[in-house]
């Protein structure tokens, strides 16, 4: 029982320590998931592309203007722009405005892909 109300207690605290309206672990499915953290409307987003064998992940930062952000990559295989729109809390969509491969490397997608994400925590 002590287990359960410490794991209430710890989620609902989660809460209030988000700084921004979208942070949390949102779903691409079926290509993976990725965490936002905001901080005075600058979002790191990080990423995880489950589809593959290994798993590839990267890291993106950028500003955050309303609903609408500018991503570029911090870390990953390839130098990446992509904007992403949240259309609710829970919804949002990420399209790749251009993708240039790290040598040996490929881009996963296409300029012009669009991705659904949806909030799942």
């Amino acid at each position: 029982m002590k287990r359960y109300l410490l794991a209430i207690a710890l989620l609902g605290s989660s809460y209030s320590y988000a700084a921004g309206p979208y942070d949390g672990i949102w779903a691409m499915f079926p290509y993976g998931y990725l965490t936002i953290s905001e901080r005075d409307n600058i979002l790191i987003v990080v990423t995880l592309v489950t589809d593959e064998e290994d798993g590839k992940w990267s890291a993106y930062q950028g500003g955050r203007n309303g609903n609408f952000a500018r991503l570029q990559t911090i870390y990953g295989n390839a130098q990446v722009i992509v904007d992403t729109s949240f259309d609710s809390l829970t919804t949002a969509k990420a399209t790749i405005v251009s993708c240039e491969p790290n040598p040996g490397y490929i881009c996963l997608f296409p300029p012009g892909t669009v991705l659904n994400a949806s909030k799942v925590w």
